[in-house]
């Protein structure tokens, strides 16, 4: 028997105080630029397992909602993280004034 599949949506908030960001575009160059250095990467390779929508909320905080197919797939992309940055990924981006959030949600 096949396992049922349960499609979920993560949501990373991303803020930066005092960025004054203008719209999404200079908003993500500044986060695109960031993850330049390895040891802030943890954005994992879409090989068709989700979509992506990236938004500008406002001036200092940028939101990535990820539509997985199947809750396994996003939970093998958390462990690999997990245990590629030893739980250092929020630590590193706050040395550079980065808040993260991330919320898992199943959709229905």
């Amino acid at each position: 028997m096949m396992a049922d599949i349960v499609p979920v949506t993560q949501t990373v908030t991303l803020s930066k105080s005092g960025a004054d960001w203008a719209d999404a575009d200079e908003g993500f160059t500044e986060y695109n630029a960031a993850l330049e250095e390895p040891s802030y990467r943890t954005l994992p390779v879409n090989l068709g397992l989700f979509t992506e929508v990236r938004s500008w909320v406002d001036a200092e905080t940028l939101k990535i909602v990820r539509s997985w197919k199947d809750w396994y797939d996003c939970e093998d992309y958390m462990n690999k993280r997990r245990v590629q940055f030893s739980g250092l990924s929020v630590q590193n981006w706050a040395k550079k004034g980065w808040v993260v959030s991330e919320d898992i949600e199943r959709t229905e």
